[in-house]
């Protein structure tokens, strides 16, 4: 992505706030709310209502697993207890439904994605149904995933961007990409963007208000890095996202900070894009809990569903997620 000079103080206000809120690591699993246990068309999930909603309106995060785990694995290890008390959010954790299409796997591959073939029918109903069930802040409804989820997640994220105001993306495989494709890309920006902006429809006008945040590791050996990357630029070239301001990473939540991090903002200086390498991570999902008993990714999937793939030594990105989200929100 292109590289400007930026200082603009709408934005530089938001990365003070944003490094106020997250700066120091928030307890793993303090809160007085409840997990629950749903099913929504044969999808089984955890629901986490935080107590910090107290009758008020919430935001609402749907957050994906990726192969071979299931939604009890970022319950239990995903660090989301204390990101949805601070930020006031909504958490849902489902597991994809009759095992996935291949070890647990979301059915993100290929360009030919609607409403409601695969898998995404079921994923923007359930947030519909949450919308309609819980205290939710229509304004801050979001989705997240890891790997084939973050794939997932990305997919539902340009079908409908009327209804995700943010679209959080860890370490998964580009919109339009095949399953031979995780260890090289071989679509290229333009294809990705005209499938993302194709999948959008009608709804493409939303775009100017959606916000993503890109997470991921360089020496991935599970997805290659390049995913990522050209996630980063489809997107800029969606919102109009080219100018850029470094994000210092020693300022955020977590237990390892390290690697680089970037907001892009668009034309009127509002930021679109965090795009954060976090040195270490390897291919999981950055809980920043601290907990080694959660690290565990052997360099390929082999042992459904013990590989969990949940790593306790990165930026606490549960709360990173959800502040950027809400700080940046513009809806």
């Amino acid at each position: 992505m292109q590289t400007l000079s930026f200082c603009h103080i709408r934005f530089s206000i938001l990365i003070a706030l944003i490094c106020l809120l997250v700066s120091g690591a928030a307890p793993a699993d303090q809160g007085a709310g409840l997990w629950t246990r749903g099913n929504f068309q044969g999808m089984d999930y955890w629901l986490y209502v935080p107590s910090s909603v107290s009758g008020e309106s919430a935001g609402l995060m749907v957050s994906l697993h990726g192969c071979t785990q299931k939604g009890d694995d970022m319950k239990t290890l995903g660090n989301w207890v204390a990101a949805a008390e601070r930020n006031k959010m909504i958490v849902a954790l489902p597991t994809v439904p009759e095992g996935g299409v291949v070890m647990g796997c979301w059915d993100y591959y290929g360009p030919n994605h609607t409403e409601t073939n695969r898998y995404n029918g079921r994923v923007i109903g359930l947030t519909q149904a949450l919308m309609r069930e819980q205290p939710v802040d229509a304004a801050r409804v979001y989705i997240s995933g890891l790997s084939s989820g973050s794939a997932q997640a990305m997919i539902v994220g340009c079908l409908r961007p009327d209804l995700y105001a943010g679209v959080g993306l860890s370490a998964g495989p580009v919109v339009g990409s095949e399953m031979s494709d995780i260890y090289q890309p071989r679509i290229s920006p333009e294809v990705a963007t005209e499938t993302c902006i194709r999948l959008a429809g009608p709804r493409a006008p939303f775009f100017q208000t959606q916000l993503v945040s890109i997470i991921f590791d360089e020496q991935d050996r599970v997805v290659n890095a390049g995913h990522s990357q050209i996630a980063a630029q489809v997107m800029g070239t969606i919102y109009g996202a080219i100018n850029r301001a470094e994000l210092d990473l020693s300022q955020l939540a977590g237990k390892n900070t390290r690697g680089y991090g970037a907001i892009f903002s668009d034309a009127l200086g509002r930021p679109r894009i965090s795009y954060i390498m976090n040195q270490g991570l390897g291919h999981a999902w950055p809980s920043g809990s601290g907990s080694q008993a959660s690290v565990y990714f052997p360099s390929f999937p082999s042992a459904y569903p013990s590989n969990r793939y949940i790593n306790g030594n990165s930026i606490d990105y549960p709360l990173y997620l959800g502040q950027f989200f809400n700080a940046a929100r513009l809806r």
